[in-house]
């Protein structure tokens, strides 16, 4: 879906790079993401404990934050932010 030099934007814009004064390589920015999503993803699919599905949805949602938090801070258009937002409204529980 990204290419890989879209990475260095978001590395640039990740919150906790400028509280802890630590820069983020773009590389393992997109490799932690990644295997969060799929390990994620994997145990809503495969694990039937409801406590582990919900904290698998919980870093989900959070990675989706991060997401809108990293398009919104290096001005991306509208359309690039949407899927993410429909993701979170996916995962927050019905009321």
């Amino acid at each position: 879906m990204f290419q890989r030099k879209e990475y260095v934007k978001y590395a640039k814009v990740f919150p906790l790079a400028n509280a802890m004064d630590f820069k983020v390589p773009s590389k393992w920015y997109r490799r932690v993401v990644g295997t969060l999503e799929l390990v994620c993803g994997a145990a809503m699919a495969i694990i039937p404990n409801y406590k582990i599905k919900n904290a698998s949805n919980g870093v989900l949602l959070l990675l989706m934050l991060l997401a809108v938090y990293s398009h919104y801070m290096v001005n991306d258009k509208f359309e690039r932010i949407a899927p993410a937002l429909v993701r979170i409204s996916e995962r927050l529980p019905n009321a």
